[in-house]
């Protein structure tokens, strides 16, 4: 008898302590977005560089797959893409709406990657080069869609 409820104890602690804790998932973040890839890591290779470009790197760093053409070799193929660092992610937006201000990064419903232009809003595009994407500013933003 000792042993028989030993044993349904054991089978008890042990289905609780595995229970799931879905509230708390560590690999979910604050502005993720449909298709966004958990298992990127950062300069590494990618493919999905026109839609649904956003991925989570090892420590939860928002990151972006981006193609640049011949950015390591002339003969380099525009297919190579590599995740780089994104701006902060703020999920799925319609184009137009207020965002919360430069260097801020969203999804469309349709997958496009978007960022935030100030009284502009959020707007279909991607950033190449350094600085915000706003008008004067040193980053070239390449229109995507």
């Amino acid at each position: 008898m000792f042993r028989e409820l030993a044993i349904a104890a054991a089978i008890a602690g042990a289905a609780i302590g595995m229970a799931p804790t879905a509230a708390s998932d560590p690999t979910r973040y604050d502005g993720d977005v449909p298709g966004i890839d958990y298992g990127a890591h950062l300069s590494g290779p990618c493919d999905s560089y026109e839609r649904y470009v956003f991925g989570r790197g090892p420590g939860g760093e928002a990151l972006a797959c981006h193609a640049i053409p011949n950015q390591f070799f002339p003969t380099q193929s525009v297919a190579d893409a590599y995740w780089v660092i994104s701006y902060p992610l703020y999920g799925v937006q319609q184009a137009g709406a207020p965002c919360p201000g430069p260097q801020s990064a969203a999804q469309s419903p349709d997958g496009l990657e978007m960022l935030c232009f100030g009284a502009r809003g959020w707007q279909p595009g991607r950033l190449i080069g350094s600085g915000a994407p706003l008008p004067g500013s040193p980053a070239e933003v390449i229109p995507v869609g």
